[in-house]
């Protein structure tokens, strides 16, 4: 049964149906959830009475965000959610008694934050306080530099008066003091951050192209789910438009299409191991052609259909899922590269290069004072043999 009703809210725009599912065993892959999941758009995953963002999924948002809303509030989410995961690697690693740095508590903190203000089911707030509550949270957790997003966004909503954020300000830079103070002031060190830099030049280059090429791979994967998606649609009104003629039938249709065997094998892509399905075996009930009703081989092909775009569906949805984490991932390493390491670099070697311009220089001003002594010394003898002769 179809439900096409939709209702209107004064001033708060319209819902065309609003459901509740639940999920034996919180099974995503369940029938149930997995069909509400592709028919519907914008869903919230509760789990232990909070929403998980991970679970939560919006096929539309990127038709809004940025372009109805406020310019960080793409940039701002993906940072939160980024940050959020790390936030929940690090609390399973404390779980196994890892040892924790100061970043993977600066994670849990902020893990703890965002569950709290934004996941709870009894938080409420407009969009805009939302945001800038977003902003407050990383300002809390994190200094600027750490954040990895665009300087012009830091610039203009990063909360710099906050007393947490000029307290992380300060913590960051006592961490940069600390960092330097480990760097020897010398020649071989100065050799050494050069061949560093070159190192983290040299490898850039391969990760950025890694990233675009995993996009890419990534666009196509959503390309075919979209139309994978399209195509259980289809099948979904074929089968619908045969549900009167099946409740009028008097035929047993209990077992007339079963899955024999499903093949799904792992394929490489860009070193990525990513499912595949490479093809559906059915089983199909005997049946009288000449007894049974014109309709009975459209029907078959329709559950064979519907049964084989659901399978794909759960094999692109992971897909997809798979190629999210590796460019999360290697955009993280080259986010590294490029505003940490390489920087770090950069400024050690001119850190190193006017110290050891300052010791050259100093050299040179003891010499020649040195030398100035030693005239005025060798003047004052002569001069002192002459009145003596």
């Amino acid at each position: 049964m179809r439900y096409e009703r939709a209702c209107s809210y004064r001033g708060a725009g319209s819902v065309t149906i609003l459901t509740v599912t639940t999920m034996p065993g919180n099974d995503i892959t369940h029938p149930v959830p997995d069909n509400t999941g592709y028919i519907t758009e914008g869903q919230f995953y509760l789990h232990d009475g909070m929403i998980d963002p991970f679970g939560s999924l919006s096929r539309l948002k990127q038709n809004v965000i940025g372009k109805t809303t406020r310019e960080d509030h793409s940039q701002l989410m993906n940072t939160m959610i980024r940050l959020y995961s790390g936030g929940k690697e690090a609390q399973q690693k404390q779980a196994m008694a890892f040892d924790l740095s100061a970043y993977d508590h600066q994670l849990i903190t902020f893990a703890e934050l965002f569950t709290t203000r934004f996941m709870a089911l009894n938080v409420s707030m407009p969009l805009e306080q939302a945001l800038d509550l977003g902003w407050q949270t990383l300002a809390e957790c994190f200094a600027p530099h750490e954040l990895l997003m665009k300087q012009a966004l830091i610039d203009k909503y990063y909360p710099l008066k906050s007393p947490a954020a000029a307290t992380r300000r300060a913590a960051a830079s006592l961490r940069e003091v600390t960092r330097m103070a480990d760097i020897a002031l010398s020649k071989s060190s100065l050799q050494q951050q050069r061949d560093r830099l070159r190192l983290f030049e040299r490898f850039l280059p391969s990760l950025e192209l890694k990233r675009q090429q995993l996009t890419a791979e990534y666009k196509k994967a959503v390309q075919v789910l979209a139309e994978a998606e399209q195509g259980a649609d289809q099948a979904s009104r074929a089968l619908t438009a045969l549900l009167p003629i099946l409740g009028s039938a008097r035929m047993k249709l209990s077992g007339l299409v079963r899955i024999r065997h499903v093949d799904v094998a792992e394929e490489d892509v860009l070193g990525l191991r990513l499912p595949t399905l490479r093809a559906v075996e059915f089983d199909t009930a005997d049946y009288a052609l000449l007894a049974t009703p014109f309709w009975f081989d459209d029907l078959v092909v329709c559950l064979k259909d519907m049964a084989t775009y659901r399978l794909q569906l759960q094999v692109y949805r992971e897909r997809i899922a798979r190629m999210q984490g590796a460019v999360r991932r290697v955009t993280q390493r080259v986010n590294l590269f490029e505003k940490v390491l390489i920087p770090n670099a950069k400024r050690d070697i001119a850190r190193i290069q006017i110290f050891l311009s300052d010791v050259e220089r100093a050299a040179v001003v003891t010499s020649k004072i040195a030398k100035g002594k030693r005239a005025q010394e060798l003047a004052a003898a002569r001069h002192g043999a002459e009145e003596r002769r």
